[in-house]
């Protein structure tokens, strides 16, 4: 290609690109059906210049890429960077074969810009090939979006990556909102720092209806050469819309790790399906920090999974720190949780963070979650709270502090019972001979006042080693329950720390066969119970609760409460649910859809009806209310009467386009109120500060507009700041002249004077006003003079120039012999000459009378008799009547085809046939329109092809001219001209002024109309 730019438009028609395009650096776009590439497309720049931009407008015939190997599409680039490849794709896109490459050439360059989105179609996207972005080592890494109408596949053979350089990795997008998409095992996509790049992670978003995993995500930092100072991670999200997100074990999983000397990244999966969204992780997650070679610290980074549906965790997390802190994790499900899988949060200095929460049932198997430090630090904090159950079978829960650190924390709730099997520990430790204290653990069944049961059989530790003194914030162990065991196998201690302690809260009963120990009593260590009135605790061995258990404030055993917090201290009770009582706290019995849940509290929202028109509301007997998103684009109603069209996306009805509030009227403002819809408020016309004009006004169809103008008395003009009427400039008396005979017009030190002439005869110059006299400067008219005739036949008048005018009436008569013609059939009635009806004088006044009748007069009466069968009877519009036993047959009336002008009337006139008349007022264009007023904007509306002649400017005074003195008499002299535009227009007034040694004040107009002063 040569030029700039090229356009290749194929219509319709499917291309196969077998040979090579060269592109360059240029712009291509190509619009085709279809596109199949087994050759090159090449907008490979070439030294210093970027790669070039290449539009893809395709239809039903999709893209494939199905080169054999090497570069399909090559938008490498130098200078800067790669080039841009957008493809917008109206049916199927399969890429097999051949790469698509908008990489940088040159270090400092970044990757290019790559964009396929398939608009059309329900077969999937494939992706089974390379596509690149990357940078140069100093540059940042490029942009790749994928985005399927439907399904979208990346396939083993598949490689998405943006890499960036020393500053950071690329973006990467895949899109498949309207159906699935998948990542096969052997699949990577990587928008990451390479090493000795020294560059922070880059952005992966992965968005569809559900997701599958099964290869590799990797958005992670760079290594510098010093291994030191390495890049920050990047960022991971996927997000299943509409069904379940699985991450597989087939490939590495999820990194977005830091290098070394820098902080992990962040890692958010998230389904928001209630129905569909289940969550899986089988494939390793990693957010974690690393070290630099010189001991430069590196903290863990953050993984938040939110599920929901249900969530499954089969596969470990990593968001370890080295010397920054471990990172944060956070698991979130609507239903149940089970962690299969190790969740380390470990640093040398600790203060990690796990939190899990289940809408129902929370498990923990064979697991360990660890956020203890490791060399000196306090541990961090683990919070685990359930809805229903929470178990612990076979694990490991860590928040020890190492060092000089202290234990952290550890809190497990749940709605229903909790239980710690015997193979399973707990530890908020702090480190022999630390002097550090222990950390603090809750363990709590029935949560949030609902009936549960706590049962420890194996290991709650959080001893410490704060022994002298007072710590403030000695080790603790709370168990609360509804019945609360400690099984033979059940070791519950928080030794060590002075005023260390530990409560034990059975809202039913107590029961410990294990042990239940803190520090001596003697050092401030104390055990206490709060139970029932009417029990005590059940202990087993004299050993078993150490030391004994002591006194509480206001007593150890407490009443049952009958409402919240009555009476003062009392135990929430805990009811049978499902025996059909309503007991406190319970708020429904029996449990049951779509009003109680299984803990007998009332479902909410009530009934499981959420008012949302955005989503499907059902009720499951163990989970309770399911509010499940319908199909993005579904209509609904936001309640905002200025949106139409409201659809909704993700579960929330979004506000379309705006209403159309035009009420058609130009004298109102149009708007819209959120609360009451379209409003049309009263224009408010500006004000053109001219007195002269009147007050603006708006009226519709015409808008605003002037008032009514000011009138002033002869020789006066008004002035615009005040509307007064003011003496008229003037430089001679007959620029004075008013055209009134009685007055005396006189041009006085440049301004008119008009006064009024003594009374006495005038003349208007009509003669039918009489003898006109003067009457306080007004021409008075006199007696008319008196033009009636008395003749009927003359009409009477009287004409300004002539006086009297009495023209004869044709063919008025006072008697018969007046008519012309007169004989013994002629009349003379109301004065109007006529033929005495049947009458006639010859044969040939018998003739016409009666269509197709022959006269004959007889004795001045005509006889008739029937015309010949044929004889024409019609007239110039109907040539084909004829006689017909002496009556007139109507034939086929004359053709009048109209001309095609909208201006005239077509139609037939009897007299001269066919005819086009004109009509009035009709216009063909704007031309025809013309008025000769240069204020006006003429215009033939097309609609009507009526004329409209309005203001250009309704708020000005305007006067339409052809020479200065049609804007005043003195032209120039008054400061008028007749501008460019044929109105009149304001200009600087001649200086006459008499103290100019030149002049005596006086200015008048030369014979061209130039001002001059003398």
């Amino acid at each position: 290609l040569s030029g700039p730019a090229c356009d290749l438009d194929f219509g319709a028609r499917n291309v196969t690109l077998s040979g090579t395009l060269v592109v360059g650096s240029r712009t291509l776009t190509l619009a085709a059906g279809g596109l199949t590439v087994t050759g090159l497309l090449d907008a490979r720049g070439t030294t210093a210049k970027p790669g070039g931009n290449v539009t893809l407008a395709l239809g039903a015939g999709g893209l494939s890429l199905a080169r054999g190997s090497g570069t399909a599409i090559d938008l490498e680039g130098f200078a800067a960077g790669g080039g841009t490849l957008t493809a917008l794709v109206g049916g199927r896109v399969s890429l097999s074969g051949g790469d698509i490459d908008a990489s940088a050439l040159e270090p400092e360059a970044g990757g290019g810009t790559i964009t396929l989105q398939q608009t059309a179609g329900s077969t999937p996207m494939s992706v089974g090939i390379s596509i690149r972005a990357n940078a140069g080592t100093d540059g940042i890494g490029g942009t790749i979006t994928l985005q399927a109408h439907a399904d979208l596949n990346v396939t083993d053979t598949g490689a998405i990556t943006a890499l960036g350089g020393f500053v950071d990795g690329g973006s990467i997008e895949l899109d498949a909102e309207g159906g699935k998409l998948t990542v096969a095992g052997a699949a990577v996509i990587r928008a990451k720092a390479p090493s000795d790049s020294g560059g922070d992670g880059g952005d992966i978003s992965v968005t569809a209806g559900s997701v599958e995993v099964d290869g590799t995500l990797d958005a992670g930092g760079g290594s510098d050469p010093s291994r030191d100072a390495g890049g920050q991670g990047g960022t991971i999200e996927i997000e299943a819309r509409t069904g379940a997100l699985t991450l597989m074990q087939g490939g590495q999983g999820l990194m977005v790790d830091g290098a070394a000397g820098n902080d992990g990244g962040e890692v958010d999966l998230t389904t928001d399906s209630p129905a569909n969204g289940a969550l899986t992780v089988s494939g390793p997650v990693s957010a974690h920090g690393s070290g630099g070679l010189s001991g430069r610290p590196a903290g863990g980074g953050t993984i938040d999974i939110e599920s929901a549906h249900a969530l499954t965790l089969a596969q470990s997390l990593d968001v370890t720190g080295v010397g920054g802190g471990s990172g944060v994790v956070t698991l979130a499900a609507q239903r149940d949780v089970v962690v299969n899988d190790t969740i380390d949060g470990r640093d040398p200095v600790g203060f990690g963070e796990v939190d899990v929460s289940a809408g129902h049932d929370l498990t923990f198997t064979g697991n360990s979650l660890r956020v203890n430090a490791t060399l000196n630090g306090q541990g961090g904090s683990i919070t685990a709270l359930a809805g229903n159950n929470l178990t612990l079978t076979g694990s490991l829960l860590d928040a020890s502090g190492a060092g000089t650190g202290a234990g952290s924390l550890i809190s497990l709730g749940a709605g229903h019972n909790l239980s710690v099997d015997r193979t399973s520990t707990l530890n908020a430790k702090s480190e022999q001979g630390s002097g550090a204290p222990g950390g603090n653990i809750r363990l709590t069944a029935g949560s949030a006042d609902l009936a549960g049961n706590l049962q420890v059989d194996g290991t709650v530790t959080a001893t410490g080693h704060a022994s002298t003194g007072a710590p403030p914030n000695p080790a603790s162990i709370v168990l609360s329950g509804c019945q609360v065991t400690i099984s033979g196998t059940g070791q519950v201690d928080s030794s060590g720390d002075s005023n260390a302690r530990n409560l034990v809260i059975g809202r039913t009963g107590i029961t410990i066969s294990g042990k239940l120990h803190t520090t001596a009593a003697a050092t401030g260590g104390s055990n206490t119970a709060n139970y029932p009135v009417g029990t005590t605790p059940t202990v087993s061995g004299s050993n078993a609760v150490v030391p004994p258990f002591g006194p509480c404030a206001g007593g150890c055993a407490k009443p049952p409460c009958t409402a919240r917090d009555t009476p003062a201290g009392c135990l929430v009770p805990c009811p049978a649910c499902g025996n059909g009582a309503v007991e406190f706290p319970e708020q429904c019995d029996p449990p049951g859809c779509p009003t109680c849940d299984l803990h007998c509290q009332t479902l909410q929202p009530a009934g499981c009806v959420d008012a949302n028109a955005c989503t499907a509301d059902s009720c499951d007997p163990v989970f309770g209310c399911i509010n499940e998103p319908v199909a993005d684009g579904s209509a609904c109603d936001d309640a905002n009467p200025c949106t139409t069209g409201d659809t909704c996306a993700a579960g929330v009805c979004g506000g379309g386009p705006p209403p159309n509030c035009d009420d058609g009227n130009v004298c109102t403002d149009d708007a819209c109120d959120a609360s009451t819809g379209c409003t049309h408020t009263p224009v408010v016309c500006p004000d053109d500060h001219n007195a002269c004009n009147g007050a603006e006004t708006c009226t519709p169809g015409m808008g605003c507009h002037h008032g009514s103008l000011v009138t002033c008395p002869a020789g006066q003009v008004c002035a615009p700041p005040t509307g007064e009427c003011m003496p008229k400039h003037c430089s001679a008396d007959g620029d004075c002249n008013d055209g009134n005979p009685c007055t005396a017009d006189k041009c006085t030190s440049g301004f008119c004077t008009i006064t009024s002439d003594p009374n006495g005869v005038c003349t208007d110059s009509d003669a039918c006003n009489g003898t006109e006299t003067c009457q306080a400067g007004v021409c008075t008219p006199g007696t008319p003079p008196a033009c009636d005739d008395g003749n009927p036949c003359t009409n009477d008048g009287c004409d300004s120039v002539r006086g009297c005018v009495n023209a004869a009436i044709a063919g008025c008569c006072r008697t018969p012999s007046d008519c012309p013609g007169s004989n013994v059939c002629t009349s003379c009635v109301d004065n109007r000459c006529g033929v005495i009806d049947g009458c006639c004088t010859t044969n040939a006044d018998c003739q016409g009378k009666v269509p197709c009748q022959t006269g004959t007069c007889i004795a001045t009466q005509c006889q008739y008799t029937n015309a010949a069968d044929g004889t024409p009877c019609g007239d110039t519009c109907h040539p084909a009547d004829d006689c017909q036993g002496g009556s007139c047959v109507p034939g086929t009336p004359l053709a009048c085809p109209p001309d095609g002008d909208v201006c005239t009337q077509d139609f037939c006139d009897p007299s001269s046939g066919c005819v086009h008349q004109p009509i009035a007022g009709c216009c063909h264009n704007d031309t025809e329109c013309n008025d000769h007023d240069n204020c006006t904007r003429d215009a033939c509306d097309p609609n009507t092809h009526l004329c409209s002649n309005a203001l250009i400017d309704p708020f000005a005074l305007c006067t339409s001219c052809s020479v200065d003195t049609d804007c005043d008499v003195i032209g120039r002299c008054a400061g008028q001209a007749c501008g460019p535009a044929g109105v009149c227009i304001a200009v600087t007034a001649l200086n006459c002024d008499d103290r100019l040694p030149d002049f005596n004040g006086v200015c008048h107009l030369d014979g061209a109309g130039q001002p001059q002063c003398s």
